[in-house]
Parts: structure tokens; sequence; C-alpha cells
């Protein structure tokens, strides 16, 4: 009896190890969806803003605290996204799973070469994005990007997370490629027929030019 009641507690922390799951955090719902899409039933994600927020500016409240202490992965925009919102939860919440450069944070925006970095940042240009346009996820190659640093983080958090998922991730991350090799492809054919449109009307401006005379 003295044994079995030695061993529960070693025998109750296995099955709840073999059941636990990763408490995801995502600031947006586009980092919630990808989130979902690759921890599958092996996550439990909540996600903070709404999809009707601006990012910028998203009403902050006592239950996004109580999320982020309880969580193994935060993932947020970065780039100065979440800038007006996010640090104070941060402070508040107390997680070091979830600070800068532990494995439990992921920032979208890390390894992205953000568009639109302003070459000088004063106060005379009003509200700017100083390190670059941090609305990014509508790019499917970015977002591509981004999906795999969530899946490595998953992996690294908890390795024994599917691997099913995350390889299925990158399959379709190698989709989302051919999808966009093919928009390059129509877009460089389209800029081609445009140049040929402006090179025939050219031709046809200087020809009655020369008719003129």
């Amino acid at each position: 009896m003295k044994t079995i009641l030695l061993l529960l507690p070693a025998i109750l922390t296995c099955s709840f190890s073999a059941h636990a799951k990763l408490n995801v955090v995502a600031t947006l719902p586009d980092f919630g969806s990808l989130a979902r899409e690759i921890g599958g039933d092996k996550v439990n994600v909540i996600v903070l803003a709404k999809a009707t927020e601006d990012p910028h500016f998203v009403d902050a409240r006592p239950s996004f605290v109580v999320s982020m202490r309880g969580a193994d992965i935060l993932i947020d925009g970065g780039a100065e996204l979440e800038l007006g919102w996010l640090p104070p939860l941060l402070q508040n919440a107390r997680n070091p799973k979830i600070e800068i450069g532990k494995p439990g944070r992921i920032q979208a925006s890390q390894g992205v070469r953000l568009m639109n970095v302003p070459a000088n940042v004063t106060r005379a240009a009003g509200d700017v994005h100083a390190l670059g346009n941090p609305h990014f996820m509508s790019d499917p190659i970015i977002a591509k990007a981004v999906a795999q640093h969530i899946a490595q983080s998953y992996d690294k958090a908890w390795p024994r997370i599917d691997k099913v998922r995350i390889f299925r991730c990158f399959r379709q991350n190698d989709e989302v490629d051919l999808v966009s090799a093919d928009l390059a492809r129509q877009r460089a054919e389209i800029w081609q027929r445009c140049n040929d449109v402006q090179f025939c009307l050219r031709r046809q401006s200087a020809r009655q030019d020369c008719g003129k005379d």
C-alpha cells in the first residue's frame, strides 16, 4: 500500500505530461490561425486582439495578463507593432518563458526584411514605423516564413509534438512557393505586355509625327 502511495505521484505526473498541451498566446488572429493549424490538438491557443481591432491600439484587459502568465509560447508581430499595449502586459505577467530571446518568444518579424523603413525619424513626421512596415502577413512568402518559425519553436518547446502536422506545414509552404512563383510569372507577363503596348504606342506616335513632316 505504501509503495502504491509512493508511486502514485509519479504515475499522475506521467499521465498529465502525456496529455499536456502547449499553452500558446498570440497577439493577433493571423498568428493565432497559424499556431492552431500547425499545433493541432497539441496546443491551446488564445488570441488577444480581435480581428476588428487596430493592432496598434488594442484594449488590454486583465485576462490578458492571466493568459500570458500561463503561456509556454507567445507569438507577437514585433517591429513595434504592439508597442502601445504589449510591454505593460509582459511586465505584469512576469513569465520568463516568453521574454525576448527565450525559446517561448516568437516574434513574427524576426528575419523579415521590412518595407518602407524611413531614412530619418523625427517628431515632425508624426506616428511612423521606425523599423519599417509591420503589416506584412498579407504576403504569402512572409507568412510561410512565420509558419516555419512557429513550427521550429514548437519543436524546441516540446519535442514530442506531432511531427506530421509540422511536416504538413512545410509541404503547404512548398505549395505557397508554387503559387507565389506563378503569381510572379503572371506579374512579369503583365509588365511585359504593358511594355509592349507602350512600345507600340511610341512607334505609332513616331510614325504620325513623321507623317506630319
